[in-house]
């Protein structure tokens, strides 16, 4: 049933919460109408809103205007409203200025060591560390990997762009996207082995991210620590980088080390930050217990 079936399953889970907890914490807000449910007995309900759901190409009409709608009701009906990235708060404050107060709570990662990683995984893609380029993401339009791999194919270098997505063919972006395959741009599939996938991650040159209606990026962040990530806004301000753009009127040249077009320079304190973000996170959700309601 797809979304029905998880509409359905929050609903029937703020339903079983509605009374007898000291906090309901919602991730999402498809089901936001039925925060009302603990309200109603006096549970305070935090909002997490992660990005702008109604905005993803994969909804219809219909489904977008009820997306849009739950975010209005969520700025109402929720005691609290968390964004993870500056840029998603900013926007709550601004159009739902008599909604929810909205507090922004940064993301974190673990930080990656040399130790932790066996660059050897590489061999199954014929990969070579620090000589590829790398996108992961799911093929979604909104997640503009056309962008990246046209951009990437102007570039003109000699490094492979290696896209980690389930992109089999089944929806007309992802025939276009396959549709560029070759030597250069290398279409890896779904990899949900921990360690081939941070080998991945590590050893990039560099990380490219097009993602436009989230908040910050889970693989963004795994990435970061090792030292690379992407120039867009509402990740930029949560992890304190500064992006290096090239200023230029021309495609870049095949000189790897010259081509900054979307990669990241990072202050020297950002990755010990980033991890001191993940230990909170994880102190929150785990030691308080906020990942489940609170039993009185």
């Amino acid at each position: 049933m797809g979304a029905a079936s998880v509409l359905a399953y929050d609903c029937a889970c703020l339903w079983d919460a509605r009374r007898g907890y000291d906090l309901v914490y919602m991730l999402g807000y498809g089901a936001a109408w039925a925060c009302w449910w603990p309200r109603v007995f006096g549970v305070p309900v935090w909002i997490n809103v992660d990005g702008l759901e109604w905005a993803r190409s994969k909804w219809g009409g219909g489904a977008r205007a009820y997306l849009r709608s739950m975010e209005w009701v969520a700025s109402r009906v929720a005691t609290r409203v968390i964004a993870d990235a500056k840029a998603i708060g900013q926007r709550f404050r601004e159009v739902y200025p008599k909604g929810a107060p909205c507090s922004y709570i940064a993301y974190g990662a673990e930080l990656v060591q040399d130790a932790d990683v066996d660059p050897s995984l590489l061999a199954a893609w014929g990969l070579e560390p620090y000589r590829y380029m790398l996108v992961v993401a799911r093929p979604e339009p909104e997640n503009h990997i056309l962008e990246i791999i046209q951009g990437y194919l102007l570039h003109g270098g000699d490094w492979p762009l290696v896209v980690v997505g389930n992109v089999t063919g089944a929806t007309a972006y992802e025939r276009r996207l396959l549709q560029l395959a070759g030597e250069k741009v290398r279409f890896v599939g779904g990899i949900y082995d921990a360690q081939q996938l941070k080998s991945l991650r590590v050893h990039a040159a560099c990380y490219l991210h097009g993602h436009s209606v989230g908040g910050p990026i889970h693989p963004c962040w795994r990435r970061w620590p090792a030292g690379i990530g992407s120039s867009r806004t509402t990740i930029r301000s949560t992890g304190k980088w500064r992006a290096s753009r090239r200023s230029t009127s021309t495609p870049p040249s095949s000189s790897h080390s010259a081509w900054t077009a979307g990669s990241a320079l990072r202050t020297p304190s950002a990755p010990s930050a980033v991890a001191m973000r993940a230990r909170w996170w994880r102190s929150i959700t785990l030691g308080t217990g906020l990942w489940m309601p609170m039993k009185r």
